[in-house]
This record gives structure tokens, C-alpha cells and sequence, in this order.
């Protein structure tokens, strides 16, 4: 029984801290959308159109290759807490 406690602790902090890192992931992710847009538009407003540098752009497309990472790691997280908790459902 005590074996049995100890599995189900462990694996809801398992799980939680799945949660939570996910969690952290798609705030930073909107964090850094939120940046993004603001400079853009504030640089559109001023400027009457948008125009990137070639270094600007590199920085641009590295950024939101991050972002989609980051995005996709957290989604792969949520998957996976997904599965261990109908795997526990169904146990």
C-alpha cells in the first residue's frame, strides 16, 4: 500500500511539474510576442512603414524560430501529461 502511495506522489509531481514548465514556456512565449509586436508597431507608427535591416530580419526570423520551438516543447509537455493521466485513469 505504502509502495503504491509513493507511486501515485510521484507521479503527480511528475505530472505537475510538467504543468508548470509548460506553463512558464507559453508565458515567456507571450512575453516575447508581446515585445515583438509592440517595437514593430511602435516602429511602423513612427517610421509610416516597416522596414528591417538585414540583421534586424536574421533577428527577427531567429526570434520567432525560438518562439516556435519553445511553443511546441510546451504543447509536447502538455501531450505528455495528457497521456500519464489517462494512463493513471486506466489503470
Amino acid at each position: 500500500m505504502a509502495r503504491q502511495n509513493a507511486q501515485v506522489v510521484a507521479l503527480q509531481a511528475s505530472t505537475t511539474n510538467k504543468l508548470i514548465e509548460a506553463q512558464d514556456m507559453l508565458c515567456e512565449a507571450t512575453y516575447v510576442a508581446e515585445f515583438l509586436s509592440g517595437a514593430l508597431s511602435n516602429r511602423a507608427e513612427l517610421e509610416s512603414r516597416l522596414e528591417l535591416s538585414a540583421p534586424e530580419a536574421y533577428g527577427f526570423i531567429y526570434t520567432l524560430q525560438n518562439l516556435i520551438k519553445q511553443i511546441e516543447k510546451a504543447s509536447a509537455l502538455l501531450d505528455e501529461h495528457d497521456a500519464e493521466q489517462q494512463k493513471a485513469g486506466g489503470s
